[in-house]
């Protein structure tokens, strides 16, 4: 099977504070502190990250959602979720990058005095639990978590391999659910993960000519039996446009 190497750069603007929880504390002052990593580009520096693993999700979740109104038969659903993310066991095709902060954000920020750039990337906030059957505060059940702030942009990319008849569709698609990601993290009921994801440059790598033609070919017929040239699946931007 003929595979085309595909990336595509991302980029995720927090629209309001966002809580990726560790679960582990901070002595007694925050209960709950959010990842924080070694920046690639800003070396001896940590910030606040986006697991690849958190994107994925979401891009799953979203990704399911728009095969259930394209496809009918389930198999195409499960064979186009295996080749993004992975199905049953069965790893997928593609890599889902940690999302960093930008590095020339991230490199000013280092050269900052005093480490003050821990009060800008992160800050905590103050919440109580609240009684599901009452619908009243819990007595002594104040917490505090650490969230990363809003207004931070971070850039990612998803790198891998598809199959040449399928790659654009499979790519119209994933594009399509970065589109409908709205939040990430924890604690979206107390207005946290609020966020905008938006595709960048998409790359698309082939072994010769004919199998890079092949892709572009492969939009018509996607997801159609074998021989069929009836279109089940319209281009990228003709999906793109009809979403709200």
């Amino acid at each position: 099977m003929a595979m085309l190497e595909v990336e595509i750069k991302l980029t995720v603007t927090l629209r309001s504070a966002m809580h990726i929880g560790t679960g582990f504390g901070l002595a007694q002052l925050i209960d709950d502190r959010i990842v924080q990593g070694p920046h690639p580009d800003v070396p001896g520096e940590e910030f606040p990250y986006i697991p690849g693993s958190s994107l994925k999700g979401r891009l799953r979740h979203h990704t399911r959602e728009l095969t259930q109104l394209l496809f009918k038969n389930p198999a195409d659903m499960t064979a186009i979720e295996g080749r993004l993310f992975g199905y049953d066991h069965t790893p997928g095709l593609l890599r889902y990058c940690n999302s960093y902060l930008d590095p020339l954000f991230a490199g000013e920020l280092s050269r900052l005095r005093g480490g003050s750039h821990t009060a800008v990337t992160s800050n905590d906030r103050t919440f109580v639990s609240l009684s599901r059957e009452r619908r009243v505060a819990l007595e002594q059940r104040l917490f505090r978590i650490e969230v990363a702030e809003s207004g931070l942009q971070y850039s990612s990319r998803i790198h891998g391999y598809l199959p040449v008849e399928s790659a654009l569709g499979d790519l119209g698609l994933l594009v399509a659910a970065m589109k409908m990601v709205t939040n990430l993290g924890g604690h979206k009921g107390r207005g946290l993960g609020d966020c905008e994801v938006n595709p960048g440059e998409a790359v698309l790598r082939a072994a010769d000519s004919t199998s890079l033609l092949q892709s572009m070919h492969g939009v018509l017929r996607y997801g159609a039996a074998p021989g069929s040239t009836d279109s089940t699946l319209p281009d990228a931007n003709v999906l793109l446009d009809s979403l709200p």
